[in-house]
């Protein structure tokens, strides 16, 4: 979907068939999904001399790499978006809470009126699903500078329709969220 921005962003999630579809859930740096996402499973997980989990650095930007889900999954250009994409994204939108398909999300509408429609796909911790239809986790390519634990993406949640909150977050990269491709024009 072309929103007017600096790059296209994929109609649904990697792991979907449907925009309404939440798609898959992947822990940050794998490409595979699973039944349990835990710092024990996490497949870049390491820990220190005191044996406190660190993680392994597996690069400062993955996006169109390896490590990349929507790369290696979807290929032809299709990536992580950056943080520097997703904050372009929230700072140029209009939006709708809404229901689509019986699935409650979020309409996001670019700058030249072409619109998106996101579900709320909550995310994935333990052998868990939380907060299906109340919150988004989504990927970004970056880590947290200076942290091995977490990775840098886009949450938003909201109470009653019409109210929504939308921000950068950070996240345990072992967690199993949810991935928007985008694409270079």
């Amino acid at each position: 979907v072309d929103l007017g921005l600096s790059v296209l962003w994929a109609k649904y999630n990697v792991g979907a068939n449907s925009p309404e579809e939440y798609g898959g859930y992947y822990a940050w740096g794998e490409t595979e999904e699973k039944s349990i996402y835990s710092s024990d499973n996490y497949k870049y997980s390491a820990t220190d001399s005191e044996g406190y989990w660190t993680g392994s650095y597996i690069g400062a930007d993955i996006s169109g790499t390896q490590y990349d889900v929507a790369h290696v999954q979807w290929g032809d250009g299709a990536r992580m978006p950056r943080m520097t994409e997703i904050k372009e994204l929230i700072n140029s939108f209009t939006w709708q809470h809404t229901t689509y398909k019986n699935i409650i999300g979020i309409w996001f509408e670019g700058p030249n009126g072409e619109k998106m429609f996101v579900p709320m796909a909550g995310s994935r911790r333990g052998e868990e699903y939380d907060s299906l239809g109340e919150d988004g986790w989504y990927w970004s390519s970056n880590p947290i500078e200076d942290d091995s634990y977490l990775a840098a993406c886009l949450e938003f949640d909201g109470g009653d329709i019409g109210e929504m909150d939308f921000w950068i977050s950070v996240e345990a990269r072992f967690c199993g969220n949810s991935v928007r491709p985008v694409k270079d024009k």
